[in-house]
């Protein structure tokens, strides 16, 4: 069985979409959760919106209205995110339009990205987790729960653009790999030999990495190493929002669509 999952936040799980092979064995099940950071069940459902074109410049907004505009809503979603709309929708499943009322919500109060994480990925909430401070999660997560399970031990691995992974998933009590922002910790760290001369040329401490190189990495690491549970953080959707550069944002969320396909189609 192979079981992709997508999630696409505003600190929260606006939308999950599942894979299927059931001809696989029960010994070739595995896991990829996809997370976007940022992004708003409106774009998902209903494609750009066009009130929001004037917190870009007039060049930008012409560019995203030709691009992307389209009278009706189908057409507008499927161009911004053409792999979720024309595969996704047709073979898995689409959660959060709160057009229908389909609201997938947070139980935490807090509303910002590090609850939100630990919501999705935490076994239990015996800790609280109240803000985005730089801190390790007194919560184990599932990906901690599995590395210590046989079947799963050296096979556990995640790639995130923003920092505060390293804290969100505890690495130092966790220690499966993590590639969080520029720097990768936990087993198999110095299995990357290109990543430090990648930090040396771009990085920028407490940012968040570029998605493409987050991509990247993770795609290289799963053709090389075959792990069985992986998750892949990718943020700079979250980082244009906060801009208020919607032209950015947009465009951060058709590249994701683009990473999204090509993940599908390597795990085949």
């Amino acid at each position: 069985m192979r079981y992709i999952t997508i999630t696409f936040l505003t600190l929260t799980i606006l939308l999950v979409n599942s894979f299927f092979n059931t001809a696989s064995s029960q010994a070739e099940r595995k896991l990829m959760i996809i997370t976007m950071d940022g992004v708003r069940w409106s774009e998902i459902f209903t494609g750009i919106d066009k009130s929001l074109l004037n917190c870009t410049g007039l060049e930008s907004s012409e560019h995203l209205t030709d691009r992307f505009w389209d009278e009706d809503f189908a057409m507008r979603r499927k161009v911004l995110m053409p792999f979720v709309w024309s595969y996704i929708a047709k073979h898995g499943a689409l959660y959060g339009n709160r057009n229908f009322q389909n609201k997938v919500d947070v139980k935490n109060f807090f509303k910002i990205s590090y609850p939100g994480y630990n919501e999705i990925f935490a076994l239990d909430d015996k800790g609280i987790v109240a803000s985005n401070a730089d801190y390790n999660n007194p919560n184990i997560t599932v990906l901690e729960y599995l590395n210590k399970n046989n079947n799963y031990r050296h096979s556990i691995a995640a790639f995130t653009s923003w920092y505060k992974f390293k804290y969100i998933y505890n690495i130092q009590r966790s220690n499966f790999y993590l590639s969080c922002n520029y720097n990768v910790t936990g087993e198999l760290a110095d299995c990357n030999q290109n990543l430090e001369e990648i930090k040396n040329i771009l990085y920028k401490p407490n940012s968040t990495k570029e998605d493409g190189l987050t991509f990247l990495e993770a795609k290289d690491y799963i053709m090389n190493y075959h792990p069985k549970v992986v998750h892949i953080g990718f943020g700079e959707s979250d980082e244009y929002a906060h801009k208020g550069d919607y032209s950015g944002y947009i465009m951060s969320i058709n590249s994701c669509d683009k990473f999204i396909e090509d993940l599908w189609q390597l795990i085949q």
